[in-house]
């Protein structure tokens, strides 16, 4: 049984440290922290474990799909298994991880069908997991519950009411999650409309993440940077927007691979740090140079 479960995988952000550990800026503290193992951030026990009976709806659209019946052996584990989500991404990880290890080597590799579909869905995954996105539907379940609550509701259908505004929030976002309507919809998106480049960058200053990298994603921003380690990403670009609805202007060589400018990185860099964060993650130098540039900013 796995206790303390990451939002954001161990195996990303090793990607933007050394030997398994990794430095940070604590944004709310404004602390620094150096050289901590990578299991210490983005965590929490339990986060995915659910009664698979909650997720009933979303698991009968798999079932018609893959036409499971209810004694199939597997399905039946599935509903047994409180852990199956943590399961999943688990399997999704080991998959993306050996991916962008190929990927560093091979950049060939983004225009093959097998790493975007894999892409795809860790990307999308990502952008919703996190504690930041329960932490904005628990805002609004709160909020919904105290409102029905203050009209003397006592029952309100697709609401339930007999669970905590926490509790609900946490099963909204699995169930979001591991929604094929939703994937399917945001599949569009990605595969029609943007398009997909390596990005490479030769500067001094590399590439952070914070501990909310992707939720633009999910909003469906015109212009997005997966780093894949400090000097490498993947740069989404939506189509047929102008120029100046795009963070990166710089178009890409005949082999699709652009590569960065300076003010390029700063600029997907302050991105992250404005994402919902607690914590930035990166080299030490990487970050303090970042942190500079934002505060010299916000004086001018």
């Amino acid at each position: 049984m796995i206790k303390n479960q990451h939002y954001i995988p161990q195996f990303y952000l090793k990607r933007f440290g050394q030997n398994g550990k990794i430095d940070a800026y604590d944004i709310e503290h404004k602390k620094l922290i150096l050289n901590s193992n990578v299991s210490n951030f983005a965590c929490e026990r339990f986060f995915y474990d659910i009664n698979p009976n909650k997720l009933s709806s979303e698991l009968s659209i798999l079932k018609k799909i893959y036409n499971i019946s209810d004694n199939d052996i597997n399905y039946k584990k599935i509903l047994d298994n409180p852990q199956f989500i943590e399961e999943t991404f688990s399997k999704l990880e080991n998959n993306m991880s050996e991916y962008l290890d190929k990927i560093e080597n091979d950049f060939s590799l983004i225009k093959d069908e097998g790493f975007l579909s894999t892409f795809f869905i860790f990307l999308r995954t990502l952008s919703i997991r996190t504690s930041g996105y329960r932490r904005i539907l628990g805002t609004i379940t709160t909020q919904t519950t105290n409102w029905l609550n203050s009209l003397g509701i006592k029952e309100c259908a697709n609401y339930p009411l007999d669970i905590s505004p926490e509790e609900l929030a946490k099963v909204e976002q699995l169930k979001y999650i591991i929604s094929i309507p939703q994937t399917y919809k945001k599949a569009i998106s990605f595969f029609y409309n943007y398009n997909i480049y390596i990005a490479t960058n030769s500067n001094d200053l590399g590439f952070i993440i914070s501990n909310e990298p992707f939720f633009h994603f999910e909003l469906g921003f015109n212009d997005i940077c997966f780093p894949i380690n400090p000097h490498l990403a993947i740069i989404m670009q939506a189509q047929n927007v102008k120029d100046e609805y795009l963070i990166c202007h710089i178009k890409p060589n005949s082999n699709g691979i652009i590569n960065l400018s300076i003010n390029d990185i700063i600029k997907y860099n302050i991105f992250q740090n404005h994402l919902m964060s607690k914590y930035i993650f990166g080299k030490e130098s990487d970050i303090k140079n970042i942190l500079h540039i934002i505060n010299l900013i916000e004086k001018s």
